[in-house]
């Protein structure tokens, strides 16, 4: 494209513009050959949207539900602040939901694949396991508490344990389900 030039020659005014042109040219289709595969399809990311807007709905309702269900959804008269040890207890049992959650959701994404379970079935035992543990520390620190949201005994994150254990859980389940399924039909 370029040629080097010793220092006392110029180059002309149309070797420039012949230059120039030729390189437009050619990212002129390296740009329409880019632009046809980062094309971007604005229903499908609409509908992505409204999917996970519902599905944050959804979840933080049935917190919600949970929580008036506990008969603990009124909010204290006076805010505690710090890491009380309820608050502690609920935030272990959130983890191991997040996980639970986490665990099932990818060992449901791979049993739909036609190799097996993360190289067997322990993840999704693992999944089942760990969200029913959180289910169970959910539902033991939402049955000892004796206020709401800000009293200090960790009823928000208990609730969000019991609804994420339970997704985990069932998404475990779920690719359990689906593994045998796959593999008593060949």
């Amino acid at each position: 494209m370029f040629r080097i030039c010793p220092a006392k020659s110029r180059i002309s005014q149309s070797e420039i513009i012949f230059v120039f042109r030729t390189l437009e040219s050619e990212n002129k289709n390296k740009l329409y050959k880019m632009k046809s595969l980062k094309e971007i399809n604005v229903k499908r990311t609409f509908t992505y949207i409204l999917i996970t807007v519902a599905a944050i709905a959804l979840y933080f309702g049935l917190v919600h539900l949970i929580l008036m269900v506990a008969n603990v959804s009124k909010s204290a008269p006076s805010t505690v602040y710090g890491l009380t040890s309820k608050r502690q207890f609920a935030l272990v049992a959130l983890g191991l939901a997040l996980l639970s959650a986490i665990l099932g959701w990818r060992t449901f994404r791979k049993s739909a694949a036609h190799t097996s379970i993360l190289h067997g079935k322990s993840w999704p035992v693992v999944a089942i396991v760990t969200g029913l543990i959180a289910v169970i520390g959910g539902v033991f620190n939402l049955a000892t508490s004796n206020g709401g949201p800000g009293s200090g005994n960790g009823v928000l994150g208990s609730a969000q344990a019991l609804v994420l254990g339970l997704i985990g859980a069932i998404l475990g389940g779920l690719a359990m389900a689906r593994f045998r399924r796959k593999t008593t039909n060949p």
